[in-house]
């Protein structure tokens, strides 16, 4: 309740006293305590995606950047909050930028641009995606943007035109020396339709590998999750049923579940670790094995953020999921081949194509009759 009083005068202007008046805010308190619980579940949320996440201001200044974009430009959200975006940036990155900014303000829609960026001495390409962010008024006052890194994508696409112009070089190579020898190819006729054929192929195996190209660049391997705490109820954004082998819908959203997926080894170290991150509101971060549901084991790493209450209580808490698989076979890989090379008893060296020896592990002259 809020107590407040006016002050009543007679006809003269001088005071007879004082009306109380008692207003119920109790609605009101609790949309605001709604509005808090909302931004701050939203804030952790854009700290554990991994992409770059900006606010920018109609005069050009950063209003918010959360921690993956503040790293990719060496510094921490608190040094780049109120700066111009301009002093981030060289001056032609900057001007694109700023074109782009300018485009959603004036229409007041979203826009979708890839953009070449540089942090430091390191040049990224980015899918932005720039959504205005209006006033009471309907007036664009600031541009949430969020930005994937596409680079893998651009450097694939360059491949595939670096392969096409290859292509458009090397038939066009052929076509003037089939112009010079012509009698020679009018009695090789077959010899020229099997070379015809093996260009149709390579052209037809160069479309299909730009469409899965253009089909893996769409896939995320990321998922994130929202845990809520008392009730154990663990809700998942991404494809959680089928990277596990479930149909969508079928693997259950519980603590729990999740819990029996880790691999048995695992287990107990993984959950240790989330539960003294929940008491004590450290970092949670692990590393470990899940085993889906036809029996394959997966490597994931594993990071989030809990979320205290009033008393300073976790009651929920936001992360995220990667599969690092393959880099953990990589790695085991090659401390395998370490092993083999360090502990066999026999003499180990690797040659160039011209007979130099590149590498070389000699056993002792008695056994192997090469120099130490």
């Amino acid at each position: 309740m809020q107590l407040s009083a006016g002050l009543v005068k007679d006809a003269d202007g001088r005071p007879l006293y004082y009306l109380p008046m008692i207003e119920d805010i109790t609605e009101r308190k609790r949309a605001e305590d709604l509005l808090r619980e909302s931004e701050e579940k939203y804030r952790i949320l854009a700290e554990a995606i991994l992409d770059p996440i900006f606010v920018i201001s109609h005069d050009d200044t950063i209003l918010y950047v959360n921690t993956r974009a503040a790293q990719l430009l060496n510094s921490t959200p608190e040094q780049i909050l109120k700066k111009p975006r301009k002093s981030q940036f060289p001056p032609d990155i900057a001007d694109e930028q700023g074109r782009a900014l300018q485009t959603v303000f004036n229409t007041g829609k979203p826009l979708g641009k890839a953009a070449r960026v540089l942090y430091g001495d390191r040049e990224f390409w980015q899918d932005n995606s720039l959504v205005p962010l209006k006033d009471e008024n309907g007036n664009v006052s600031a541009i949430l943007g969020i930005s994937h890194d596409i680079t893998g994508r651009k450097r694939a696409e360059e491949e595939i035109r670096t392969l096409n112009r290859d292509l458009e070089k090397r038939i066009g190579e052929r076509t003037s020396e089939f112009a010079q020898v012509n009698e020679e190819l009018i009695s090789s006729k077959e010899e020229l339709r099997q070379q015809l054929a093996s260009l149709t192929e390579r052209g037809r195996q160069l479309a299909e590998s730009e469409e899965r190209f253009r089909l893996s660049a769409k896939s995320v391997s990321d998922v994130i999750w929202d845990w809520n705490i008392p009730d154990r109820r663990l809700d998942w954004y991404g494809r959680i049923d089928e990277i596990l082998g479930y149909a969508p819908g079928e693997f259950p959203r519980t603590i729990d579940a999740w819990e029996q997926i880790i691999h048995p080894d695992d287990r107990d170290r993984v959950t240790s670790v989330l539960d003294m991150h929940v008491k004590t509101l450290t970092p949670y971060s692990a590393e470990y094995r899940v085993i889906r549901k036809d029996g394959e084991i997966r490597y994931w790493t594993d990071k989030g953020t809990a979320m205290p209450d009033d008393q300073g209580r976790a009651y929920r808490m936001v992360g995220s999921c990667r599969d690092i698989t393959e880099r953990k076979k990589a790695e085991e890989e090659r401390a395998r081949l370490a092993a083999i090379v360090k502990y066999s008893d026999d003499a180990i060296f690797g040659k160039t194509l011209d007979g130099t020896t590149v590498t070389a592990k000699y056993l002792p002259a008695p056994a192997s009759g090469m120099p130490p």
